[in-house]
């Protein structure tokens, strides 16, 4: 064998092995992702199951959340709260993934709740539904009164790639111009490791900033100039924002990564949050609670002024990767992780 031939033989190897390690699905290239909806119930309330045959996740529309996701038969990657008998006016934190209105500054302005609890009509009340042709699943929200906005989550599975896609559309109907972002804001139990994207240009020291509390210099490890590796603990309890220049965030449970992606940061576009310089496309919450511990993982799109009749989206992307075996901060899994967030 001569030379250049042995160079592309080991060429197309390492690609080979490299694609292995980052296929959410066991399926060949020829095959499809079709997706396909189904009526279940999950926490005694109605759901609906969106599955591609290899990952699924449940929607329950009752309480306007995604409930599950992860590998068909394997377990929730998202975090459920224990049942209980929530109280009059209690915040209903079921876990699992939602949408809210940012920046969380704004909501008195918003729906006069005086920072917390979360706009009801956003999290609280029961969303409509509907199964959609193309194996697709669609949740609205009711009307907001104080924003004039609804969220309308179209659910379903990229047929080519096998991510979950939820396109998160807000449509505002009435009311005074408001100036918001979309926000995602999923609940995980908190894995092994959280990696977040660290733009090495950033305004911040060390790539981010304390929104509330201060997250510990001991619980952050930076990899290279552009991973930023946290064990979540609820000792650490915060929230950081990311003027990252990639709006994806892997959280690591054994060899298990689950991806969260939304589109890449617009360049020069304003996003919520910002603590004397950019605003923030990532940020992530840990949790106080010991005993009912998560964290969220937020992704958020760039400040839209919205006036009546205005709407306007993102689309966040979930999937399952395999990753090499080792310690994840190994170069090996680091390259891995790079490759998934990058």
């Amino acid at each position: 064998m001569n030379t250049m031939l042995l160079r592309y033989f080991q060429t197309a190897v390492a690609c080979i092995s490299i694609a292995a390690i980052l296929t959410p699905s066991p399926a060949s290239s020829a095959a499809l992702h079709r997706s396909h909806v189904e009526r279940t119930t999950y926490m005694g309330f109605p759901a609906y199951r969106i599955t591609d045959g290899h990952t699924e996740a449940v929607a329950a529309p009752a309480i306007g959340r995604i409930m599950r996701f992860g590998l068909v038969g394997g377990p929730n990657l998202l975090w459920n709260a224990p049942a209980q008998d929530f109280k009059p006016g209690q915040w209903r934190n079921y876990g699992g993934e939602k949408n809210w209105l940012a920046p969380q500054s704004s909501w008195k302005q918003f729906h006069g709740s005086d920072i917390w609890p979360p706009d009801p009509a956003f999290d609280g009340r029961p969303y409509t539904s509907r199964i959609l042709p193309g194996g697709k699943f669609e949740m609205t929200s009711p009307l907001s009164p104080g924003t004039g906005v609804r969220f309308v989550r179209t659910l379903s599975f990229d047929e080519h790639t096998g991510d979950f896609v939820i396109d998160e559309k807000a449509i505002k109907s009435i009311g005074a111009l408001i100036d918001a972002s979309i926000w995602s804001v999923a609940q995980i139990t908190g894995g092994d490791w959280i990696v977040l994207p660290v733009n090495p240009r950033s305004a911040y020291k060390d790539g981010y900033a304390n929104i509330q509390e201060s997250l510990p210099p001991d619980a952050a490890k930076r990899v290279g100039d552009d991973l930023l590796y946290i064990a979540p603990s609820y000792k650490d309890h915060c929230k950081i924002g990311l003027d990252a220049n990639s709006a994806t965030i892997v959280t690591i449970t054994g060899r298990t990564a689950f991806v969260q992606s939304a589109s890449p940061p617009t360049e020069g576009a304003v996003y919520p949050d910002g603590i004397g310089g950019p605003g923030f496309p990532v940020e992530l919450y840990i949790g106080d609670n010991q005993q009912q511990f998560y964290c969220e993982l937020e992704l958020l799109s760039p400040m839209t002024n919205a006036v009546a009749g205005k709407s306007w989206s993102q689309t966040i992307r979930w999937r399952v990767a395999l990753l090499p075996a080792g310690s994840a901060d190994s170069p090996e899994v680091a390259k891995a992780v790079r490759s998934l967030i990058y």
